[in-house]
């Protein structure tokens, strides 16, 4: 009897899924040595080939060109340096925008560059224009190119270098430790940052060694139990391009550990990314740990625990081989493809679920285990591939965000794409190879309390859509009842989502790090800086006590404004937040004489400006500028704005900003307002301002101050950039969706299934809102790109169901008996599925807030679709497969 079974499968006609899969099957020794090579590299890369970076190297279209002129006279410095280059610039066919400030005796550019220029090429331009023009010859001028995956656009590490036993430390002692810091290994530059600048006197040409700049380092000593701050130095280390950060920062430290046990100076590392590297490192490793725990305990409970045992290892798999890719490729691991990682961890499980499932229910229908294997590749294969192909496109928005933001997160989806396209091709061939001695090794079915309880619900289900087989009373309460769910459920969702806020990188509920910003009263000297500085640190010690670790000033502080990065205590080990912490600081700090200060949230994403409301006003007649200025403070003050959802929010403290300064934008003579607001979503509150203001200042208004209509312009700094990107991503969803539509008409041949497979993607939507108000958290960036990830995941369930009962359809039966033949056979590996992903984000909730809107996003909203999927969607299919039915008789065939 076997041999005749043997037979006819040897005739029977095999799809090329069957035949991939079996080829894994039948050759064991074979893809034991591919399992094992693809293992070996993909740890090999990961601990080995690739290299470990802060961020991806990325070219930043911005640079800087800074100049000291020390005349005494900002209109001076303003007419021969800042207006010359600025209106030269503006020439230039590669520069988007400039931004020039000119004070007594220096001045400082940022220069943007327009999309897809050649940096190195117009940067090269930029330079070469200035350099040609005809300035002052005691004006020194210095360029340079942004990278902001490097401190001070330069260094990957800064040392701070300050006194032991609190004695002061001096240049000459900073230089000795930056020279034997350059023997550490792969370190290309080691120096000190400097203090002062020689410069010219405008009195007699005298050179004069001034300062410009100082630095202080603040770190927690347990005797005073809070941050001891000291005078320091700053020495900045730059290791060659192929440098790993983690060995990198290993070898500088044990460096500074020799020359800490010598002399009277003490350095330490201030400031790198090793530390955030590893922390995300480990939090892979350990959620790939509870990841694998979690797939083979709810396999075990729903399908057995060899195909939990099977999934689990197919997952580490399939993460090692897109590792591998990721090298092969020439990607480092950094900070955006271990966020890829992680995320890929909860759509990874499908395909592998799916495919183990499949062949353990294949394996108590067939005696020939090969037989099993070829049945369940048949049911799947063609479902599993074209959820993949969906889910792959749904990231494809992610790669037309433009901008700085867009050039930093490209390696995010095509990491994920990796990894989804890895997970099916390793579903077909590893699960199959597997199987083998696994899967197929067990016998009878996994019964116990949860499937039995799985199997009660799945019956009722069935049952209730054979019902539809009856009277059409049944039929039309059924459909009815259907519809109301679908409707009110996505209706539920709507108004909900009108009610949350929307800031597109809002801040982590909790964090260790925060930042310390002081900028001084203009006029104010280095000299007095340095003393406001040592005031505010004295009070922030106090404030912030045994949570402060240590307190790095970033960038050299100097006469203008200050900038530290304070490292807190890990947040699971303190009672506070770090937002209570930020007030209490604040609480102290906020009202210190000659400079304003303040403490803030660091947190993922892009800067947050501190006045994000910006109102330029473009005129060369100042004293009609500044009467405008002046009236819009008073107007704007306290302005209240209504948001979407109904709730207030108010305008304050608006000022007119650098008034001892002269500002060029685009050339153009700026008097600039800024503002704050009372609430955080800041990417409403923007535009919600800029339409308020708009409606009073019309161009009647402005013309009255003898000025141009077009004087008036609103500017939101980082805002501004990361609305463009957030708007790029709006604007491909809906190409997103034909692109999907197209696929799954060649997939289904059918104009209509194809939309009623979408289905599944406003079903997700009641999840999603719930989730993000339950948990507080605002529509942002990071709900957007959970929500991407959610269509493929959420189509997935539609497209196994549609297919299902397709064939089902093609086998014969009615339409009422397919659709509940696909509900019976595929019920439990879509609960499968939904029930692994959203478990395995649950861990990457917990151990960092950074994911809390992204897993909740995905979790609610897959929650939310399973749910409405299989109580009404087999209902819609119905209707729908009805409809096509009556269709194919007038035009000739199914629609």
């Amino acid at each position: 009897m076997l041999r005749v079974i043997k037979g006819l499968l040897k005739k029977q006609k095999l799809s090329a899924f069957q035949r991939f899969s079996l080829f894994f099957y039948d050759h064991f020794k074979t893809s034991l040595v591919l399992w094992l090579v693809i293992l070996g590299f993909g740890i090999l890369s990961y601990t080995t080939f690739m290299t470990r970076k802060g961020f991806p190297s990325v070219n930043v279209p911005l640079s800087t060109i800074s100049g000291v002129y020390v005349v005494g006279d900002k209109d001076k410095v303003d007419a021969e340096l800042a207006k010359p280059i600025s209106e030269k610039l503006k020439t230039i066919d590669g520069v988007k925008s400039t931004n020039i400030r000119a004070l007594d005796n220096n001045f400082f550019a940022l220069v943007e560059y327009k999309e897809g220029v050649n940096l190195p090429r117009v940067s090269s331009e930029v330079q070469n224009v200035v350099n040609s023009l005809p300035l002052p010859k005691t004006a020194k001028i210095e360029f340079k190119v942004l990278d902001v995956g490097k401190f001070n656009q330069t260094y990957d590490i800064i040392v701070n270098v300050y006194g032991k036993n609190g004695q002061t430390v001096t240049e000459d002692q900073a230089k000795y430790v930056a020279q034997k810091l350059s023997s550490t290994r792969n370190v290309t530059k080691s120096e000190v940052i400097p203090q002062y600048r020689q410069v010219t006197s405008p009195l007699d040409g005298s050179s004069i060694n001034k300062k410009v700049s100082f630095d202080r380092v603040g770190v927690y000593d347990k005797e005073l139990d809070r941050a001891k701050f000291h005078r320091s130095f700053s020495i900045g280390i730059a290791g060659n391009n192929s440098a790993d950060a983690l060995q990198l920062y290993d070898d500088t430290n044990k460096k500074i550990e020799e020359i800490n046990k010598s002399g009277s100076a003490q350095a330490i590392v201030a400031s790198d990314y090793a530390e955030g590297i590893r922390e995300q490192l480990a939090n892979l490793q350990g959620s790939l740990l509870e990841g694998f725990a979690i797939v083979i305990i709810i396999s075990f409970a729903l399908i057995s625990w060899r195909a939990g045992l099977a999934t689990a290892l197919s997952m580490v798999t399939v993460l090692l081989a897109t590792v591998g890719v990721l090298y092969i490729f020439g990607y480092t691991l950094n900070t955006i493809t271990l966020f890829g990682l992680v995320l890929a961890l909860s759509l990874i499980v499908d395909d592998t679920t799916i495919v183990a499932e499949a062949i353990d229910a294949a394996r108590n229908r067939h005696k020939e285990k090969r037989q099993a294997v070829t049945d369940a590749i048949k049911k799947v294969a063609r479902a599993s591939m074209t959820g993949t192909l969906v889910t792959s496109l749904a990231f494809a928005p992610m790669l037309f965000i433009t901008g700085i933001l867009g050039s930093f997160i490209k390696a995010l989806p095509i990491t994920i794409i990796i990894a989804i396209i890895s997970s099916l091709i390793i579903s077909l061939s590893l699960i199959p190879f597997l199987s083998k001695k696994l899967i197929l090794g067990g016998k009878g079915k996994n019964t116990n309390p949860i499937t039995r309880a799985e199997a009660r619900f799945k019956d009722m289900l069935v049952n209730n859509i054979l019902r539809v087989k009856g009277s059409w009373k049944m039929k039309t309460l059924t459909l009815v009842i259907s519809a109301l769910l679908a409707v009110g459920s996505i209706s539920l969702a709507i108004y909900t989502f009108s009610k949350l806020k929307f800031d597109i990188f809002p801040a982590s509920k909790d964090g260790n790090q925060l930042t310390l910003s002081i900028k001084f009263n203009e006029g104010t000297s280095i000299e007095k800086a340095e003393t406001i500085t040592d005031e505010v640190n004295d009070r922030l010690s106090k404030a912030l006590g045994a949570y402060a670790t240590r307190v790095v000033y970033t960038n050299n502080a100097d006469n203008l404004q200050a900038m530290a990065i304070v490292d807190l205590t890990h947040y699971q080990d303190r009672h506070l937040t770090y937002a209570q912490l930020k007030d209490s600081a604040n609480a102290v700090i906020g009202h210190i004489a000659g400079a304003k200060a303040k403490v803030d949230l660091l947190s993922t994403g892009p800067p947050k400006d501190d006045e994000p409301l910006s109102i330029r006003i473009a005129s060369e007649d100042n004293a009609k500028a500044m009467l405008l200025a002046n009236d819009l403070v008073k107007s704007i003050n306290n302005r209240e704005l209504t948001r979407v959802n109904g709730s207030k929010a108010k305008i304050i403290e608006p000022n007119i900003v650098n008034v001892l300064s002269t500002t060029r934008y685009d050339s153009l003579k700026t008097t600039e307002v800024k503002a704050k607001f009372n609430g955080d979503d800041v990417s409403q509150l923007v535009k919600l301002a800029q339409v308020d203001i708009q409606k009073e200042y019309n161009t009647d208004k402005i013309k009255s101050y003898g000025l141009e209509p077009s004087a008036l312009k609103f500017d939101f700094g980082s805002e501004s950039n990361n609305q463009e990107s957030f708007n790029a991503m709006i604007k491909a969803f809906p190409v997103l969706l034909i692109v999907m539509y197209l696929l799954l008409l060649l997939q289904f041949r059918s104009f209509v299934q194809p939309l009623l497979i979408f289905l599944a993607i406003p079903y997700s939507w009641l999840g999603v809102a719930l989730g993000l108000k339950l948990s507080n958290n605002p529509v942002s960036f990071f709900v957007l790109v959970g929500f991407f990830a959610l269509i493929g995941m959420a189509v997935n369930n539609t497209i196994l169901l549609t297919d299902y009962a397709n064939k089902e359809i093609k086998a014969g039966k009615s339409p009422i008996d397919a659709i509940a033949e696909a509900l019976k056979n595929r019920f439990r590996p879509l609960i499968t599925t939904s029930i692994i992903s959203v478990a395995a984000l649950i861990p990457l909730t917990l151990s960092n807030p950074f994911w809390e809107s992204l897993s909740v996003t995905l979790m609610a909203g897959l929650v939310s679709s399973t749910l409405l999927v299989i109580i009404t969607f087999p209902y819609f299919w119905l209707i729908i497969e009805l409809l096509r039915a009556k269709t194919s008789s007038i035009f000739g065939r199914k629609l």
